[in-house]
C-alpha cells in the first residue's frame, strides 16, 4: 500500500511540473506573439508586418550596409528575406521611405517604446543604437544603463567616431551588436 501511494504520489508530483511547464510556455508564446513575432509550423518565427526593425542595407543601397530604422511590409519566405520600408519619410512629399529586400539575419526587432528586453546591457558593453536625431544605427559604448541614471528607460552612450561625447538614447533603440559586426 505504501508502493502504491509513493508512486500515485510521484506521477501526480511529475503531472503538476509538467503543468507548470506548459503553462510558462503558453505564457511565453503569448508574449512572443505581442511583441510582434509570428510563428510558423516549420519552427521558424516569422517578424509581423508593421514591426519596427533594425535592418542592414544591402550593399547595392549603402557601401558601407549601414543599420538603419525600418519598418516590415512583407516576407517572401522563398528567398528567405524581408521586404522592409525605410523609416526615414521623404520630408518635401511625405512619401513612405524607399522599399527594399533584406535577408532575415539582416533584421533585428526592435522592442516597443516603453518596453526594454531584460537584461539590460552593463556599463562599457558594446551595441548598436539609434544615433539621436537620424535613422541609422551606430555601434556605441554605455557609460550607463537605465538602471544608474534618473532618466526613464534611456541608457547613455558614446558612439563611435563621435569624439566621446555622451548622448542618451530611448533603451528600445540599444541593440545587441549583430554577430558579423562583432
Amino acid at each position: 500500500m505504501d508502493k502504491y501511494l509513493e508512486e500515485t504520489s510521484r506521477q501526480s508530483f511529475e503531472e503538476d511540473v509538467l503543468w507548470a511547464r506548459i503553462c510558462e510556455n503558453l505564457e511565453t508564446l503569448e508574449r512572443i506573439e505581442e511583441e510582434g513575432i509570428e510563428l510558423q509550423s516549420k519552427g521558424r518565427s516569422i517578424i509581423k508586418n508593421g514591426t519596427y526593425v533594425a535592418a542592414k542595407q544591402p550593399k547595392h543601397k549603402d557601401i558601407e550596409e549601414n543599420w538603419i530604422l525600418a519598418i516590415v511590409v512583407g516576407y517572401i519566405s522563398e528567398r528567405k528575406s524581408y521586404e522592409v520600408e525605410d523609416a526615414d519619410r521623404d520630408e518635401a512629399s511625405n512619401r513612405p521611405g524607399e522599399r527594399f529586400l533584406v535577408p532575415s539575419k539582416n533584421v533585428l526587432i526592435i522592442p516597443k517604446p516603453g518596453e526594454m528586453w531584460l537584461p539590460e546591457f552593463p556599463k562599457s558593453a558594446t551595441v548598436i543604437a539609434l544615433y539621436p536625431g537620424t535613422t541609422c544605427f551606430y555601434k556605441a559604448d554605455v557609460v550607463l544603463p537605465p538602471s544608474k541614471i534618473t532618466i526613464p528607460l534611456k541608457y547613455l552612450l558614446t558612439f563611435e567616431d563621435d569624439d566621446n561625447a555622451e548622448r542618451y538614447v530611448d533603451a528600445h533603440y540599444v541593440l545587441d551588436v549583430p554577430k558579423e559586426t562583432k
